[in-house]
Order: structure tokens, then C-alpha cells, then sequence
């Protein structure tokens, strides 16, 4: 699963950045099956645990606010891939930019609506092959 999801954008960036080894790096990533079999709550904690704080995380995720209200012309929500704790979607509500979070877990999903985010809990690939073609797409945080 993440490497079908993640490999066409690693690759895309790698040939344009001329980075080596990324098929390297993804068949390693796909290795790491513990990923797929942990609950969604343990991979809540796992992410509360060694992420960084959320207040850490948000004040990161500031510096990219100006590219993406440049960028960002239109009424078209943007788009959170895998949004987990949802500092990105909070932040973006909070400097009025619409925007959209679609993820698979369930502890994530109902946290975000409990914040009055605006979410889809599907699968990523599921959700993207339903759009319409140019929708725009965050990957500012992945």
C-alpha cells in the first residue's frame, strides 16, 4: 500500500531532483510490513509519541502558508492525503483556505470531525481515482 501510493511521486521527484536509489529506498519502505498490520490506534499513539508535539508540528507546517496562499486562487478546497492529527487541515481552517483530509484511519477521521474538519475516511487511491483530473493535491508534509 504505500509503496503504490508514495512511488509515482518519489520517482517523479527523484528524476527531476536527479536524487539515486530511490527504488532502493521504496522496496525497503514496502519491507516494512509491520506498517500494515497495526491498529489505528496504535499508529495514533505511535504518532503522538515520536512525531513531535502537535503545537511543534503546526509551527513547522507555518513556513509553507504563503506558498499555498499563492498558489491557492481559487474556491477549490485543497487537498490532505493522509492527514493524521490534521495540523495541516486546522491550520488551513484557521487562515480561512478550504480544504479537504481523507484518511484511512479511523481514530484520525473521527478526532478530525470532532474538530469540525472537513473529512473523508476512505482509501487514499479509492478517493483519487474519483476526482476530477487537476484537482490540486498538498504534499507540502510528506
Amino acid at each position: 500500500m504505500i509503496k503504490r501510493i508514495f512511488a509515482p511521486v518519489f520517482k517523479r521527484l527523484a528524476k527531476s531532483l536527479g536524487v539515486p536509489g530511490v527504488q532502493q529506498r521504496l522496496d525497503a519502505l514496502e519491507q516494512a510490513s509491520f506498517l500494515h498490520s497495526i491498529s489505528d490506534e496504535t499508529y495514533e499513539a505511535l504518532e503522538q509519541r515520536f512525531r513531535g508535539s502537535p503545537e511543534l508540528i503546526t509551527e513547522r507546517q507555518k513556513q509553507y502558508l504563503p506558498i499555498v496562499k499563492e498558489l491557492h486562487r481559487n474556491d477549490a478546497p485543497l487537498l490532505d492525503l493522509g492527514f493524521g492529527r490534521a495540523e495541516w487541515l486546522k491550520l488551513l481552517k484557521e487562515h480561512g483556505i478550504s480544504s479537504h483530509g481523507v484518511d484511512s484511519n479511523d481514530v484520525f477521521v473521527r478526532n478530525a470531525l470532532k474538530d469540525g474538519l472537513d473529512v473523508t475516511k476512505e482509501d487514499l487511491l479509492a478517493f483519487l481515482s474519483q476526482q476530477p483530473q487537476n484537482s490540486f493535491l498538498s504534499l507540502i508534509h510528506i
